[in-house]
């Protein structure tokens, strides 16, 4: 068949009888089954290439984990540094906080504020863990939790501090003693501390000691120690009294400062 214009549409019916064949089939529904056997093929097909592809490339991800072994160790070994530095800086603060609260409720003088540092050694003398970075200077007075004397500060680096006890040679205090206020300087010797008073002035084996704060670096009304022997009157004019020292330097001791500063 041919039509006016020249062309032969006739190579055309077959294609056309074969797509109305098909859409039929389809609209009847007999392709679902076709449909649902393709889906499986393919899915399954897809589930074994992906299980192929992790089986082959899981010795590549070994190797990848072993070669960043030490990377990974060094990094656990910091997180757990940390926390442990954590623990110990919250175990610091609360015994810091427990000695604080019994300092204040020692009779601590009100006039001065008090600065808790770290005790790092009491052998050949007390070392702190603070020094110039905290604001500690040469000649800053030292106390314990129950606010006595245990000396003061000679020596400061950046981060360290040495105090010069009580009972040292070089220590040299201005104290009075007892109700009746006898002055004198206190002098280390060792493990007990000396002084010499006049003969006339009275002074008793268990006497208070306390600092006066006419001369030197050291603040007024720090108790020291008690007065364990008077040597006996002598036609001298000064008589020996020895002093023990009561400060007992914990886990921290307190820098003794002037408020305002």
């Amino acid at each position: 068949m041919r039509l006016k214009s020249g062309t032969d549409y006739t190579m055309f019916i077959p294609y056309l009888a074969i797509s109305l064949a098909i859409i039929g089939v389809d609209f009847l529904g007999w392709f679902a089954g076709i449909h649902t056997v393709g889906e499986k093929g393919i899915n399954g097909l897809s589930f074994t290439m992906t299980k192929i592809g992790k089986t082959a490339i899981r010795p590549f991800s070994n190797i990848a984990f072993m070669v960043s072994g030490p990377e990974r160790i060094a990094d656990l070994e910091s997180r757990y540094a940390e926390s442990l530095v954590k623990a110990e800086r919250t175990v610091q603060l609360k015994a810091e906080n427990d000695s604080l609260r019994k300092l204040l409720g020692s009779g601590a003088l009100t006039q001065y504020r008090y600065d808790p540092v770290k005790v790092v050694s009491l052998h050949g003398g007390v070392v702190l863990a603070g020094g110039m970075a905290m604001g500690l200077s040469a000649g800053s007075n030292v106390v314990d939790e129950n606010n006595v004397l245990i000396g003061r500060v000679t020596r400061v680096s950046q981060w360290t501090s040495w105090v010069t006890p009580v009972i040292d040679p070089l220590s040299s205090i201005p104290v009075v003693v007892g109700s009746s206020l006898v002055a004198g300087i206190l002098k280390g010797e060792g493990t007990m501390a000396v002084m010499a008073v006049e003969q006339a002035d009275s002074v008793s084996v268990g006497d208070r000691v306390e600092s006066s704060g006419i001369t030197g670096d050291f603040v007024a009304g720090l108790l020291i120690g008690r007065v364990v022997e008077v040597e006996p009157e002598t036609a001298n004019i000064y008589k020996q009294v020895k002093v023990e020292p009561l400060a007992s330097p914990g886990e921290f001791v307190y820098i003794v400062g002037e408020k305002n500063k």
